[in-house]
């Protein structure tokens, strides 16, 4: 359990940073794009256990909730964050239920879904659903809710997508691309909503 402290203002983002994971609390950065971070600074971050990669309440107020360029960057630069999707409602309009994270854990418990939080077992979207994503073999394999595009994207090339001609996709299989340092997914449904794994990392 975190505990608290009144964090003082005007310190470097690192020693906030630092001064969380000191006092047993989860560091995530919210809203990059929102808040017009500079990619460079945030890439001076180290140690945060992820990214907001959207946030409802700023794509409904601002047209600017995605902030999935930022994440891109993060893992590119060899840090390790996951993605996370809220919707840190202010209930100035209703920016309410769209945006969240489903988590994998044991049981449903504090401790449980902290710790599943905490490994990664979890994927963040603001529609979709992931039933299923895992490497085999040298075969990547997606399962999810109906979508229109299911694409895999990794650290050393522009990665892979499948659209459906017909109907909706539910699955899809790639091929893991030689040498890479880590596989994610996301799949967009025919309202552009989307769903974001988490990296696999090798």
């Amino acid at each position: 359990h975190g505990q608290h402290v009144d964090y003082p203002r005007d310190v470097p983002p690192q020693q906030l940073v630092d001064m969380l994971h000191d006092n047993g609390n989860l560091a995530i950065y919210a809203h990059p794009y929102w808040s017009h971070t500079r990619m460079d600074a945030l890439g001076e971050l180290h140690g945060l256990l992820g990214m907001e990669i959207y946030n409802n309440t700023c794509e409904v107020g601002s047209g600017c909730g995605y902030s999935v360029d930022y994440y891109n960057q993060l893992l590119w630069d060899g840090d390790r964050p996951f993605c996370f999707a809220s919707d840190d409602s202010h209930q100035h309009a209703k920016d309410y239920c769209g945006g969240f994270i489903v988590v994998k854990a044991p049981a449903l418990t504090h401790k449980d879904i902290i710790g599943s939080i905490c490994a990664g077992s979890f994927y963040a979207s603001n529609g979709p659903e992931l039933l299923d994503f895992y490497e085999e073999d040298g075969i990547v394999h997606i399962e999810c809710s109906p979508c229109r595009t299911i694409s895999l994207q990794t650290d050393i090339c522009p990665g892979y997508a499948v659209h459906a001609q017909e109907g909706d996709l539910t699955h899809a299989d790639f091929r893991l691309p030689e040498g890479a340092g880590y596989v994610r997914i996301y799949c967009e449904d025919t309202h552009g909503h989307i769903a974001w794994s988490n990296p696999i990392w090798f």
